[in-house]
């Protein structure tokens, strides 16, 4: 991913974040859900070894296919709930990119959502790398006006 420049523009800097945080919460969920993937796995490798309570401290004892069960379904209502949210957020970012250019809107999903630089954006798009800065700097300028 590219190294963001943060503008003098408070307006532009609030639209920047909203279009990093897409992807940064699509990432966030990829890890959730390789944690996920963790814990299935050791409930299915605990459960075959029968290793299914354990002494703790002051001699208690510990369910541990409980405690992953427990934090695997915890685990699934957050992934369910960051679901729900970067498809609102994404909705957001949508009907204000319909409501620039084709060209602009292209540009800001390539640069910011897909996370390509600006020099491969110029490259998709067949445009000059000086095009697509200038063109991405007026697609962020109205896009935090919307």
């Amino acid at each position: 991913m590219q190294k963001i420049k943060h503008s003098a523009d408070d307006k532009i800097n609030i639209a920047i974040e909203e279009l990093l945080s897409f992807c940064k919460l699509q990432r966030l969920i990829a890890k959730m859900e390789q944690r996920r993937e963790e814990l299935r796995e050791r409930y299915i490798g605990v459960g075959c070894h029968d290793y299914d309570t354990v002494r703790v401290s002051g001699g208690r004892q510990e369910n541990i296919l409980v405690n992953i069960a427990v934090e695997w379904a915890d685990l699934d209502v957050e992934i369910h709930n960051k679901h729900r949210e970067v498809e609102r957020l994404w909705i957001t970012i949508q009907n204000k990119l319909f409501k620039l250019t084709m060209v602009e809107g292209r540009v800001l999903e390539l640069y910011y959502i897909k996370g390509y630089s600006r020099q491969k954006v110029a490259m998709i798009m067949n445009y000059s790398d000086a095009g697509v800065r200038n063109i991405k700097r007026r697609a962020l300028e109205k896009y935090a006006e919307l």
